[in-house]
């Protein structure tokens, strides 16, 4: 009887168990890794590679210039040629001197480029999130937008690109090979206090590159070289703030212009309320929204609070929306996981899952690239010293990871700084802190949302680095930033940035 008893239950148990996993089976179905670590990613190989299969089925191919171009869901692209030359552009691009030019449009006018002068100085005015692949007379390069937010990771004595390191990887079955002086920095507090800030141009495996900001492959040579400089001519200030309103207000007018749904963060900062400004005559198009997450840091409730004052005294759409919990779901999780060689989760990830549930398809306008224009480390110096430049720059540690990166980058690059007049502390954060950790974050958003930057272009960058750096720091409030709203929407100075919770509660 006991025995027979015993029996009964463990059938139950194991009908129980079954129907869980397969409850749990289904829910995952729709959520293989295949179909989420292409979300918003490219992959370009040689034609004659052909490794793992698994990566890239399903995944949308065109064979062009001896190449094979994968893309993955939610890309735009085009692809040309003309003469001699042949373009493939990947992502979002816009030209912000005239909104309603289209992709092909844009391409098109890139495509009849007669020099690498003449193309970068026409791409010195687009904006965007975008990956070019261009044959110039038998001279193939890439380069990407800006500040480098989509990525191009390479694999060194191969052709063979992508916006994500954990791509390549799966595609070349290549195991994870992490170089002791990364795993000694990765396993350090400070690492994880950075939130997974990085310092040299190449990926967790040390075979695997990046290209920075303001740079280009030369896929035939094999190697790295500048973007020019095309420094704008217009000197007067009040006309700088003009054209830097005129280059945000317009990039989210083309992003209208396209029919695109889009969202936007209203924090306490300067950056999203310089966005407001601009988009002041196109308010009605966007849902503007504030993730009030109180396992954030303190500044977020002081966002939230700010957040709502703007909102409510101007009668915007706006969603408040509150996160109790950090806790990401099981389901999202492993998607999230699987896209990363190691996984960055902090407490905005739940916001990433937020988005993922919510508002897939949109796209979320940002201040990303903005802080290029703060004068960080406020100097004033021609730097011709390693050791002047890491105390500039505050990397003081004993970091062997750390000072091996920002030494080659100081070497590489302080030649070309003191010739051009450029401040290397201003570059280096452009570069390597905008480039490498300040594209992390909407890589990572890929898998639920696209994220777009109007501060994210050339010639507004320079045009903002061009002024006075009194204009530029902290002290004055950020003397430029308060300008350019003047001229759009004053009265949105009614709070200051960043007030203290005292000055607004």
């Amino acid at each position: 009887m006991i025995l027979k008893l015993i029996s009964i239950i463990v059938l139950v148990l194991f009908l129980v168990l079954n129907i869980i996993r397969k409850n749990h089976f289904d829910n995952f179905t729709d959520y293989e890794p295949k179909n989420y670590i292409f979300k918003n990613q490219y992959l370009i190989v040689h034609e004659n590679e052909n490794e793992n299969k698994n990566v890239i089925n399903d995944i949308y191919k065109i064979n062009f210039d001896n190449l094979n171009f994968y893309i993955g869901s939610d890309l735009e692209f085009y692809n040309n040629q003309k003469g001699k030359n042949k373009i493939f552009i990947i992502g979002l691009v816009i030209d912000p001197l005239n909104y309603k030019r289209t992709i092909e449009e844009i391409g098109n006018n890139l495509i009849t480029s007669t020099n690498i002068d003449n193309l970068f100085n026409k791409v010195q005015n687009l904006s965007g999130r975008f990956t070019i692949y261009f044959n110039l007379n038998g001279n193939k390069i890439i380069f990407n937008d800006c500040c480098a937010l989509k990525r191009i990771f390479y694999l060194k004595n191969k052709v063979v690109f992508s916006s994500s390191e954990k791509i390549i990887l799966n595609f070349f079955n290549l195991k994870k090979n992490i170089p002791k002086d990364k795993k000694d920095y990765i396993n350090s507090t400070r690492y994880r206090n950075s939130e997974f800030k990085w310092y040299d141009n190449s990926g967790f495996n040390e075979n695997i590159k990046l290209v920075l900001p303001n740079t280009y492959y030369n896929i035939e040579n094999k190697n790295i070289k500048r973007i020019p400089f095309f420094f704008p001519n217009i000197k007067d200030y009040n006309q700088i703030c003009q054209r830097i309103s005129d280059i945000i207000g317009n990039s989210i007018k083309c992003l209208i212009f396209r029919n695109y749904k889009l969202i936007q963060p209203i924090t306490a900062g300067s950056d999203s309320r310089v966005l407001l400004s601009c988009v002041k005559q196109n308010l009605k198009n966007i849902n503007f929204y504030i993730f009030n997450n109180n396992k954030l840091k303190n500044s977020a409730n002081v966002d939230a609070i700010v957040a709502k004052k703007i909102l409510n005294k101007f009668n915007l759409n706006f969603k408040d929306i509150k996160i109790k919990n950090d806790k990401l779901s099981d389901k999202f999780k492993i998607l999230y996981s699987q896209n990363h060689v190691i996984p960055r989760i902090l407490p905005k990830t739940k916001n990433i899952e937020y988005h993922f549930n919510n508002n897939l398809g949109k796209i979320n306008i940002n201040g990303n690239c903005a802080e290029v224009l703060k004068e960080y480390f406020n100097n004033s110096d021609l730097i011709k010293s390693f050791e002047i430049f890491r105390l500039k720059i505050r990397q003081k540690n004993n970091i062997n990871y750390i000072q091996k990166s920002i030494k080659k980058y100081f070497e590489e690059n302080v030649n070309f700084c003191i010739k051009n007049n450029i401040d290397i502390c201003n570059l280096y954060y452009w570069e390597l802190q905008q480039g490498l950790w300040g594209s992390l974050y909407p890589y990572e958003q890929d898998i639920a949302i696209n994220e777009f930057s109007p501060f994210n272009n050339r010639s507004l960058l320079l045009l903002g680095l061009s002024t006075e750096r009194k204009n530029r720091t902290s002290k004055s409030g950020y003397k430029l930033f308060q300008d350019i709203i003047s001229k759009n929407f004053p009265e949105l100075m009614f709070i200051k940035f960043n007030p203290k919770i005292n000055e607004i509660i």
